[in-house]
């Protein structure tokens, strides 16, 4: 696999060149191993400033809108809106599972029970299905921890 390598600016504004290996692609992220500061990071498609040498040739979709956040308002009826991004869990105890789910949908997220064509994200636990993981990257679902599902909740977005 190629090394990627893109001009990023964050949610504080700082711009710097980034690089990645054993990277990989969802609709709206970038993550992979940083070779700059030696761990996993992601980063959000529509904050790259430039791909550098070619790189954006390697991503399926390299110019992407800024990610769906949680939408905590109703439709008209009362009813959550559908439009909602899609969330599920796997590889969590059945009692943190519920929590987290329970979390998810006060945020504003549309909680699934498994991989679907609309998923947005999908938040991994120790015991992790690799079915369901497989299957996610497959269709470009961003993956996350659970440290980075809360921060999604917490401030709408993905944490680089």
């Amino acid at each position: 696999m190629e090394i990627i390598s893109f001009i990023y600016r964050n949610a504080e504004g700082v711009t710097r060149e980034r690089c990645l290996s054993h990277w990989k692609e969802s609709v709206y992220y970038i993550q992979g191993f940083s070779v700059d500061d030696e761990g996993i990071r992601t980063f959000r498609k529509d904050r790259v400033l430039e791909y550098l040498n070619g790189s954006d040739a390697y991503l399926f979709s390299p110019y992407e809108s800024a990610p769906p956040k949680p939408v905590r308002e109703r439709t008209a009826m009362g009813r959550p809106d559908p439009t909602r991004p899609q969330i599920a869990f796997t590889g969590f105890a059945a009692l943190k599972r519920a929590s987290l789910e329970a979390m998810s949908e006060d945020a504003g997220l549309h909680v699934c029970k498994s991989v679907t064509l609309g998923l947005a994200y999908l938040c991994i636990g120790s015991k992790a299905s690799p079915i369901k993981i497989e299957k996610a990257q497959s269709q470009r679902v961003c993956i996350l921890d659970e440290a980075q599902f809360f921060s999604l909740i917490e401030t709408g977005e993905v944490p680089d």
